[in-house]
């Protein structure tokens, strides 16, 4: 029993790091080994710090490269074109058109009565020109200076100012000068009523 102790208790000790003990000494199992003996560091341990630092390195490029190649394939397909033929095909003769005889369906024409010509309503007259007492009033009441009757430019001095052929006189009833003779002037108002004042 006690050779399975001590062994268990070597494989222990060899686990914590403390020496094993030498052959032909034994010691009671409450004391402690006088001497310990640290583990030195498997030498391989660096190296494999390294090689596991690589791997995930070269994973880590892998996988991003992936990621961004993946979007360059979608945009740009690559297209394989079919070698074209150096030779030039042979020309066909050109084939006789077909023509494929088409019944015209029939048509059936329909009488038409003839219809009465339209009426043709004349356009209502115009509106017969109203004159109005207030624009006889002002042409008889005009004080005339003067006329320059001419082919071109006929002038007439009236109530302190000058006039030609087409100006207003009077605003207010819309009376306008529209011919300047020698012994006459005439008027029109916005309803086409005329008013000539004689000399």
């Amino acid at each position: 029993m006690s050779l399975i102790n001590d062994a268990l208790k070597k494989a222990q000790k060899q686990r914590t790091g403390e020496s094993a003990p030498t052959a032909g000494t034994t010691k009671p199992e409450g004391e402690a080994i006088g001497r310990i003996v640290k583990r030195a560091r498997p030498p391989a341990f660096s190296t494999l710090l390294l090689r596991i630092g690589l791997s995930t390195g070269a994973l880590l490029i892998l996988l991003v490269g992936g990621y961004l190649a993946v979007p360059l394939l979608r945009q740009s397909p690559i297209q394989m074109e079919e070698p074209k033929p150096t030779t030039t095909p042979a020309i066909a003769p050109p084939l006789a058109p077909v023509v494929s005889a088409v019944q015209a369906p029939e048509t059936f024409s329909i009488p038409i009565a003839p219809s009465a010509p339209p009426v043709l309503t004349p356009p209502p007259p115009p509106p017969p020109p109203k004159f109005s007492p207030k624009a006889i009033s002002f042409v008889d009441n005009l004080r005339i200076a003067g006329i320059r009757a001419s082919a071109t430019d006929s002038k007439v001095l009236m109530n302190d100012r000058v006039y030609r052929n087409g100006d207003i006189v009077e605003h207010e009833i819309g009376l306008k000068l529209i011919e300047i003779t020698a012994n006459s002037l005439t008027f029109e108002n916005e309803s086409g009523a005329r008013y000539t004042r004689n000399f």
